[in-house]
């Protein structure tokens, strides 16, 4: 165990030796880092963790510390100040929360006010989704794609494809995720594309969408590597079930 933590530190003064020359560094942290006790932790809080390309990170922590409000309390907000936000706030706890039928109306009460509030667009289309009104579903989150793409981070694409696929157009669900993965080449959005495909019954097309996200994942820079680790374990997961089921039939 002494060993393993030796291991660890020195590994560990190695990395923040080699962050420190790559970010050109004062040369003093260099001689910090190499020759004090603790040094690599010093220059860690007061110097890497306040990089730039740090506070994403940061900023996924501090996020998931923090206790979404409760709907009680999104209710009382709304009912002490009656206002659009409020009430899209409550929509959107109602939502979380999966009360979905209320939560559809109070969007559609936001957008009778707020016509190109696209947050209430999505929030009203993935009620609807989760209700079963299908066309309305499709409706709303179309909106959303067309008008802006990027909402959320690509967040109806997924939605209106699962739409498509349960009104029984597979394939136009199956091209809107091949647009997006031409769109926005990634690990996550390469998921999405091979669950459809396996649903549809094509393996092989899975299995290839699987291995295109994964070679992708392999020339991200190691920080992206490291926020995406979790994702490629599951890419990995699934590729091996299929390579695996494929050799089984």
């Amino acid at each position: 165990m002494v060993r393993l933590l030796g291991l660890a530190v020195v590994l560990f003064n190695a990395w923040m030796l080699a962050d420190a020359y790559r970010r050109k560094a004062e040369t003093h942290w260099l001689w910090i880092i190499a020759l004090v006790p603790g040094g690599a932790l010093a220059y860690f809080i007061f110097v890497r963790s306040r990089a730039p390309d740090f506070s994403g990170i940061r900023r996924k922590l501090t996020a998931s510390l923090r206790k979404p409000p409760s709907v009680d309390s999104l209710r009382r907000r709304l009912q002490e100040t009656p206002s659009i936000n409020n009430r899209l706030a409550l929509a959107q706890g109602l939502a979380d929360a999966a009360h979905y039928a209320e939560a559809r109306s109070l969007f559609e009460e936001v957008l009778t006010e707020r016509p190109s509030e696209m947050d209430a667009h999505f929030g009203r289309g993935v009620c609807a989704l989760e209700l079963g009104t299908l066309d309305a579903a499709r409706e709303s989150l179309a909106h959303v794609v067309d008008d802006t793409p990027m909402f959320r981070d690509y967040a109806a694409w997924p939605e209106l494809a699962e739409c498509f696929f349960r009104q029984g157009e597979p394939e136009r669900a199956l091209e809107l995720m091949t647009t997006l993965v031409r769109r926005a080449p990634r690990l996550d959005h390469y998921l999405l594309l091979a669950r459809f495909e396996e649903r549809q019954g094509r393996t092989a097309q899975s299995e290839t969408a699987l291995e295109e996200g994964l070679r992708l994942y392999s020339e991200l820079p190691w920080r992206r590597r490291f926020a995406e680790l979790g994702l490629a374990q599951n890419a990995r997961g699934q590729l091996k079930t299929l390579r695996a089921r494929r050799v089984a039939d």
